[in-house]
């Protein structure tokens, strides 16, 4: 999966109520549990952190972890 870069900002400069809706609804789309959303939902400030100074390889183990569809589902709702 390509990364775009401009994306990525966009996605780490989103307020973290914004943020962090973007993660609970794409969990809940992917199956995920409510309470795995919330969870996730309740990391956005440090998620958002670890993404404005993640490396190249930093940036794949995240797409590896949470993976390419929930990734590019995760950036293609910017704008929405």
């Amino acid at each position: 999966m390509e990364i775009d870069r401009n994306k990525l900002a966009a996605l780490a400069n989103l307020d973290d109520a914004a943020f962090g809706n973007i993660i609970y609804s794409v969990i809940l789309a992917s199956g995920g549990s409510e309470s795995a959303a919330r969870s996730a939902m309740s990391s956005a400030p440090i998620i958002k952190a670890k993404l404005k100074n993640a490396s190249d390889k930093e940036l794949r183990q995240i797409i590896g972890f949470i993976g390419e569809k929930n990734a590019a589902d995760i950036l293609g709702r910017l704008g929405k």
